[in-house]
């Protein structure tokens, strides 16, 4: 079954003439997809080959430099075939409960944020259409009401497993100011804080000052949001300065140096706009996190042209996550 699942399955080095050394990489490649496809089977999950991606190289073909692949020089047939999941297990079935959950916090917390991710994913289980895998702002159902009036009261919050990821990232990268762009109710924001407040504590910087920069819209959810966050408690409330209105005016200034993480959870049109007015302040090294990559793709275009520019300093990796995650690392040239 595996084997039907790539077209690498043959020898690299015949399926695309290239060196030795970027034959290793992708034996490597290979038996991380197998490794990823057998823990989702666990989970309930299943996949098909239905999709072709475009592998960005890290080793060196004989032809030419590190690049994307392109049919212009290697052919539509050459193209890696990389499986995506077709059927999932239901979000409910897979969230955690505070007892398993990787996050370190008290609790209420944990209990808090179950709670919270429950009452996510039943809002967006009434915004699906029967054909639609999960609901994201380039697919409005139909309705009368505006897209903005339709999510006023909608928490469409980035998914429990996403969180914990990132929770996790996070800590492992010793980040310790954060932009969040699209709040929402501000469950996503409750990791953020959780995760830099114990890295600031453990490198003893920062005390003081809030870690999460956090903006919304709307004032209603705003205001829902900090209701949240006082019942997680003074830790997580003092890491957060949240700018209600248009991150498009709020992020312009007062920005910290040294930003180590953006995450882009927001409509899909405002993602390119919110980088472009954090990126002077990346650190080098800072990740960006972007939301449903795969299935608001369309949507994502323009911010997917401006990060593979020649020489823009971003390097970009699809995560398998529901709907895409993708994971975007910035160096500056």
């Amino acid at each position: 079954m595996l084997r039907r699942l790539f077209i690498w399955s043959r020898p690299v080095e015949t399926l695309y003439g290239v060196t030795p050394s970027f034959a290793r990489v992708g034996i490597l490649l290979r038996r991380y997809m197998k490794v990823v496809i057998a823990s989702a089977q666990k989970r309930g999950g299943k996949f098909e080959s239905r999709s072709i991606a475009r592998v960005p190289l890290v080793a060196t073909p004989t032809s030419r430099s590190a690049t994307p692949f392109d049919e212009g020089e290697y052919g539509t047939d050459e193209l890696i075939r990389i499986p995506f999941r077709t059927t999932l297990p239901t979000r409910q079935s897979q969230m955690s409960s505070p007892s398993s959950s990787p996050i370190d916090a008290s609790p209420h917390v944990l209990e808090l944020l179950v709670q919270l991710h429950k009452l996510s994913v039943d809002q967006e289980a009434a915004l699906k259409s029967e054909n639609d895998e999960h609901f994201v702002s380039t697919n409005l159902p139909k309705t009368p009401l505006s897209f903005d009036d339709l999510m006023r009261d909608k928490f469409i919050a980035l998914d429990q497993d996403k969180c914990h990821f990132m929770y996790q990232l996070i800590r492992a990268a010793g980040i310790t100011t954060a932009v969040e762009a699209g709040t929402s109710f501000g469950v996503s924001t409750i990791y953020l804080a959780l995760a830099i407040s114990k890295n600031k504590s453990f490198l003893g910087v920062g005390a003081g000052n809030p870690g999460v920069i956090a903006t919304e819209l709307e004032p209603n959810k705003a205001l829902r949001a900090r209701e949240y966050w006082k019942r997680c408690g003074e830790d997580i409330e003092d890491q957060i300065d949240m700018r209600v209105g248009d991150l498009q005016e709020t992020l312009k200034g007062n920005l910290p140096e040294n930003i180590g993480l953006l995450l882009l959870d927001i409509w899909v049109p405002l993602a390119l706009p919110a980088l472009k007015l954090v990126e002077p302040k990346l650190r080098p090294g800072a990740i960006v996190l972007a939301d449903n990559t795969i299935t608001a793709a369309e949507g994502y275009k323009e911010l997917f042209e401006y990060i593979n520019r020649p020489r823009s300093g971003f390097r970009a990796i699809t995560l398998p996550y529901s709907g895409g995650f993708e994971m975007i690392v910035y160096y500056p040239n």
